[in-house]
């Protein structure tokens, strides 16, 4: 049909209310899986969209034997696809629809202890950091419980579970779910682990019986029967059934939550002791039911799918490979069904090269010029007290006795003179040049303060000392 993202398609194998299912190929493997695409009338919703993400997020942390896992989400020209593990075999719904026999109880508790087992893994899954999910698949019905060719059952489509953290919200007075297996008190828009042990027991009640527990045209007569009419044990319908088998399938039926079994776990527990002493079917077991129930459809589908992969892979050869791209072909070392791909390098980008260089430059710059400015920083002034030399002509400073004043003189301060420093001003150059030895520094800097003396006498002859000048 097309290839989407890494996927050929091939067929389509399953149809429900929001999702197409097509059985694909994955051209990095060769693994055969099946793609679950969104309506596309759908597709472009974002609670929808949601919906189908939260499914692969949540169902990758999930992994059990019994619980089918989801590998990748793919979205592609307003299609999104929910890649996930194949299982050769067939759906209950599918089963149902060949045959309405009753199944033998050994296979069918069989059954439900693998899908028990399952469950318990999604009601006890973590995030990484170790936090509950608090994951309810709310969906447990024939059509998502599938049945594999070697005797193994596996839970599927946690798209509409609710889970603490999801991107999508069920909006009010939206119930999700199918009727005919939600438990009571789901259709009032609570669940816990527990409604999804009501789902698989009316499963399992149908499975021992042949018939439907609720069966009704209209979704509201189906909805009063499951609030308020009697549900009757499995044996008075079908007499051939171990009676004791009746006390755990209807304890898994209570329309109170509380009195329910309180986890998946203590549920298998309970039918496998109830089928005693007979014990539930081993996988060959099952496996031998599932051929003579279904076994002429499921090779028919089977030869189908291998002339489409076969389709797939002579396809394959034909295309022309892209240049620095080589496909190997199975050879004797590869099995049949695998493709083995090498992928090309990343395509040259010159602009990176010479992104790194003008930045190599740049940086190059920086240091030369902080290394400039430091080797060219001005030489601080010298102590207030030194003399200042110029290359022109200034006034020599007072004689030594204006120096040797004390700070108990005031009288000498008197009768000192007051000297004074002449500075000539200069033109400071635009580039200056690093003074050699023994050459005068020009004076750049405005006249000094004069300091000499340094301070000021008041009236009272307290001496008070220059700002500047300390």
């Amino acid at each position: 049909m097309g290839r989407v993202g890494s996927y050929e398609i091939h067929r389509e194998i399953g149809r429900g209310g929001t999702s197409v299912v097509f059985v694909a190929t994955d051209m990095r493997s060769g693994k055969r899986v099946a793609a679950k695409r969104l309506h596309e009338f759908l597709a472009e919703d974002p609670t929808f969209a949601a919906m189908l993400t939260d499914e692969v997020k949540f169902g990758a942390a999930i992994r059990h034997p019994n619980a089918v896992p989801l590998r990748d989400l793919v979205r592609e020209g307003g299609a999104v696809y929910a890649i996930m593990d194949y299982v050769h075999g067939e759906s209950l719904s599918g089963l149902r629809k060949a045959s309405s026999a009753p199944v033998p109880a050994d296979v069918a508790v069989a059954i439900a202890c693998d899908v028990l087992a399952g469950l318990h893994a999604a009601h006890e899954a973590r995030t990484p950091d170790g936090a509950p999910l608090e994951l309810v698949h709310r969906d447990v019905a024939p059509d998502n419980v599938l049945v594999g060719v070697d005797g193994v059952a596996r839970i599927t489509d946690f798209g509409i579970a609710k889970a603490v953290g999801r991107s999508q919200v069920t909006a009010t007075g939206m119930v999700k779910g199918k009727f005919r297996y939600m438990a009571p008190e789901q259709a009032g828009g609570e669940t816990s682990r527990r409604s999804d042990l009501f789902s698989l027991g009316v499963v399992l009640w149908e499975l021992l019986t042949g018939t439907r527990l609720f069966d009704a045209e209209h979704e509201a007569t189906i909805l009063a029967q499951l609030i308020s009419h009697p549900i009757p044990t499995p044996s008075s319908v079908c007499p051939a059934l171990p009676a004791a088998l009746d006390s755990a399938v209807m304890r898994a039926l209570s329309r109170k939550s509380a009195a329910r079994f309180a986890t998946a776990l203590e549920m298998r527990d309970a039918l496998v002791a109830a089928l005693d002493p007979q014990a539930p079917a081993s996988p060959a077991r099952v496996a031998e039911w599932l051929h003579e129930r279904a076994g002429a459809s499921i090779a028919r589908r089977m030869a189908t799918l291998e002339a489409d992969e076969a389709d797939a892979r002579t396809a394959l050869a034909s295309w022309p490979a892209p240049a620095g791209e080589s496909v190997r072909l199975p050879g004797s070392q590869v099995p049949a069904d695998t493709l083995v791909f090498s992928m090309p390098p990343p395509a040259r980008q010159p602009w990176r090269a010479v992104s790194a260089v003008m930045f190599m430059l740049a940086l190059l710059g920086i240091v030369a010029g902080v290394a400039w400015s430091a080797l060219h920083k001005p030489v601080p002034a010298a102590p207030r007290a030194a003399s200042v030399t110029s290359t022109s002509t200034a006034s020599p400073l007072p004689p030594a006795t204006s120096a040797s004043l004390t700070l108990d003189d005031p009288e000498a301060h008197r009768s000192a003179p007051t000297p004074t420093l002449q500075v000539p001003l200069q033109t400071v150059p635009l580039h200056p040049s690093r003074p050699t030895p023994g050459t005068p520094r020009p004076i750049g800097r405005p006249p000094a303060p004069d300091c000499n003396p340094p301070y000021t006498v008041d009236a009272k002859g307290v001496r008070i000392y220059r700002r500047e000048c300390l």
